[in-house]
C-alpha cells in the first residue's frame, strides 16, 4: 500500500487493562463498543496492557451497533491505533462486525484490521481496488484469501480472518462461511508490523475505513469454523461472561503494578492500576542527576500502599535509598544505601551500607545500625539484589560469587545457590530466586524443600524469565519475560502476572506492558 493523506482531528490516549477471564486465554484484543459512554466503549476489555490511539474523532452511537448496543462510525479519516508496539506473532484470528456505508475511505482502502508496514505486514480490508470484496494477505500480497462476491452497503457482517502459523493456513469468513482459503507461503509467514489499527493501514499511511465497526477481536491462534459459528449465533456471550467474571471475589479488582523502564532513556517508573485506568510515568528522575543513573530502582511498595521505596543515585556512585508517594509527587532522597524492603508494619526501611545492615525510621527520618557486623555485600552497587526476613533474623543477597542466605545469629551464610535476583515471601517462610532464564526457584526454609517456582512460561515466545517478585498473599507473581534475551538493559522485557496456588503456577501469565524497551522489577500492590 502506498502512504496516502493523513488526517489529524484529535488524539485520545488511554492505557487499560483487564485480567483474563476462564475460557478467554487466547484472546489478547476484545472491544465490544459497549458501554454507558464512548470512554467506556473505548477499552479493551481483555487480555494485554497496550496504548491505544484514538486518530480523528470518530463517533460513539450507543445504540448503532450491530446487536442495538455501541459501535463507533469511521468517516473514511480516523482510526483507532492498538499502541505502537503490538504485533501479531505466529498464528491468530482477527475478527469484527462492520457496517459498511458504500462509499470508500482515504485512497479507497476500507481496512479493518490491519497493520501499518508493506515489508512483514498483515492486511484484512475490502478495498475499492479488489471491488470492495472481503480480502486479506501479508507482505504486500494482500488478497491471498479472497472473496468472489462484493459486500452489500449498509448491512451487518461477521467478518473474520483465521491464520495457522505452522501450517500456513489462511481462512476468510463471512457470517461464519467459509469465503476463501489458502496455503501462505513460508517466506509470507511471518508479520512483524510494529502497529495494529482499527480501520486503516496504520495513521501515517490512511487506507481507511468507511462505516461502522463493533466487537473487535484478535485472538492469539486460528480459531475453528465452529468456534466463529458460535460467537456469529451469540451463544459464547463473551461480554456478559467478562461483566460476571470480573465481579467475583478475589480478582484483582484493587490494586496496581509498579515497574522500571527505560523506553525514555532513562530508567523511570511506572504505574498502572489493576482495573485499567492511571496508567502514569511516576517520575522524572533525569531532572535530578543529569548523567543517566545504570543500575536497578528496583521499586517496593509500603505495605499500606502509599510510598515506593526504591534505589537511585548518581552513576557510580554508591546507591542512594529514595521514596516517592505511589499516587505521584516529588521523590525524596533519604539516606545513602542499598534498600532492601519495608517492615511488615511500614514504618522502617532497611537497606546496607558499608557491609552493614541498617534501619531508617520513615516518620522521623532517624537511621541506626540494626546490624553491626559485615554482611557479605557492602551495598554501593545499585544492581545488588538482597531483601530481609520480617522477624529480622536471616537476609539473602546476590554476592559477587553467589545467592548466599545468611543468618544474623550465626553470623554467616548457611546456604548458597547459583543464579541470582534472590528474596523473600513476604511471611519469610520462603525464598525465591532466578536460577537460570526460564527457571524461578523456591526453598521452603523450614523444611528445606526445594522445588520449581516457574519454567518457560505458555506465552509465546516472552520465555525468557526475570526480576521475580511475589505478593504479600502469595497468591501472584509478577516477572519480566523477554523472547530468548538476556541483556537486563537493551533486551526487550515486558511485565507480567501469574496466579499461583500453592506455589505453583495456575493458568496462563497476563501481560502488562507493551513497550520494545526494557521494562523490569515490577511490583505489584493488592488492597487488603
Amino acid at each position: 500500500m502506498k502512504y496516502g493523506i493523513v488526517w489529524f482531528f484529535s488524539i485520545y490516549t488511554l492505557m487499560v487493562c483487564f485480567f483474563q477471564v476462564s475460557g478467554s486465554d487466547d484472546l489478547v484484543i476484545y472491544f465490544p463498543m459497549d458501554g454507558k459512554s464512548s470512554n467506556e466503549a473505548f477499552q479493551n476489555q481483555l487480555g494485554n496492557r497496550i496504548n491505544i490511539i484514538m486518530h480523528g474523532n470518530p463517533e460513539w452511537e450507543p445504540s448503532g451497533g450491530f446487536d442495538g448496543k455501541g459501535a463507533f462510525q469511521f468517516n473514511g479519516k480516523e482510526d483507532i491505533s492498538l499502541g505502537e508496539h503490538f504485533p501479531l506473532r505466529s498464528s491468530y484470528t482477527k475478527m469484527a462486525r462492520i457496517y459498511w456505508t458504500g462509499n470508500d475511505g482515504d485512497n479507497g482502502g476500507n481496512n479493518i484490521i490491519s497493520g501499518d508496514e508493506n515489508n512483514k505486514g498483515h492486511a484484512f480490508w475490502c478495498p475499492k481496488l479488489y471491488g470492495n470484496r472481503l480480502s486479506a494477505g501479508h507482505n504486500s500480497k494482500w488478497n491471498i484469501v479472497q472473496d468472489k462476491s462484493p459486500l452489500q452497503p449498509k448491512k451487518w457482517y461477521l467478518v473474520a480472518l483465521t491464520f495457522d502459523y505452522p501450517s500456513g493456513e489462511m481462512v476468510l469468513y463471512k457470517d461464519a462461511v467459509e469465503v476463501s482459503k489458502a496455503i501462505v507461503q513460508p517466506a509470507d509467514r511471518d508479520v512483524n508490523d510494529p502497529t495494529i489499527s482499527i480501520g486503516s493501514f496504520g495513521h501515517k499511511s490512511g487506507w481507511m475505513f468507511q462505516g461502522k465497526i463493533d466487537d473487535v477481536r484478535i485472538y492469539n491462534r486460528a480459531l475453528s469454523a465452529d468456534e466463529i459459528k458460535a460467537i456469529f449465533s451469540g451463544k459464547d456471550d463473551l461480554a456478559n461472561k467478562l461483566r460476571t467474571e470480573m465481579k467475583k471475589p478475589g480478582l484483582l479488582s484493587q490494586g496496581y503494578v509498579v515497574w522500571e523502564s527505560n523506553r525514555t532513556g532513562q530508567w523511570e517508573l511506572y504505574r498502572a492500576n489493576l482495573d485499567g485506568s492511571g496508567f502514569r510515568q511516576l517520575t522524572n528522575l533525569a531532572k535530578i542527576y543529569q548523567i543517566p543513573y545504570d543500575s536497578y530502582l528496583r521499586p517496593r511498595i509500603s505495605p499500606d500502599g502509599k510510598t515506593i521505596l526504591f534505589g537511585y543515585g548518581k552513576s557510580k556512585a554508591p546507591v542512594e535509598v529514595w521514596t516517592i508517594p505511589s499516587d505521584g509527587g516529588e521523590p525524596k532522597k533519604l539516606t545513602v544505601g542499598n534498600p532492601l524492603n519495608w517492615s511488615p508494619d511500614g514504618k522502617i526501611i532497611y537497606f546496607v551500607r558499608d557491609s552493614q545492615v541498617w534501619k531508617y525510621e520513615f516518620n522521623t527520618g532517624k537511621e541506626s545500625i540494626l546490624y553491626q557486623r559485615q554482611v557479605p555485600v557492602d551495598g554501593r552497587d545499585g544492581n545488588m539484589v538482597g531483601d530481609i526476613s520480617p522477624d529480622l533474623k536471616a537476609a539473602v543477597f546476590r554476592s559477587p560469587e553467589a545467592n548466599e542466605y545468611f543468618v544474623f545469629d550465626k553470623g554467616e551464610t548457611i546456604k548458597t545457590t547459583g543464579g541470582c535476583e534472590p528474596s523473600f515471601s513476604s511471611d519469610g517462610k520462603y525464598m525465591y530466586w532466578v536460577q537460570g532464564p526460564k527457571d524461578f526457584r523456591i526453598w521452603d526454609i523450614q523444611n528445606n524443600k526445594e522445588w520449581q517456582l516457574l519454567g518457560t512460561p505458555p506465552y509465546e515466545r516472552w520465555n525468557y524469565t526475570y526480576f521475580p517478585q511475589v505478593s504479600w498473599n502469595n497468591l501472584w507473581l509478577v516477572f519480566g519475560a523477554s523472547p530468548d534475551q538476556h541483556d537486563h538493559n537493551t533486551s526487550d522485557y515486558e511485565i507480567f502476572i501469574q496466579e499461583l496456588r500453592n506455589w505453583q503456577p495456575v493458568g496462563k501469565p497476563i501481560r502488562i506492558s507493551n513497550d520494545p524497551k526494557t521494562d523490569r522489577w515490577g511490583f505489584l500492590w493488592i488492597g487488603n
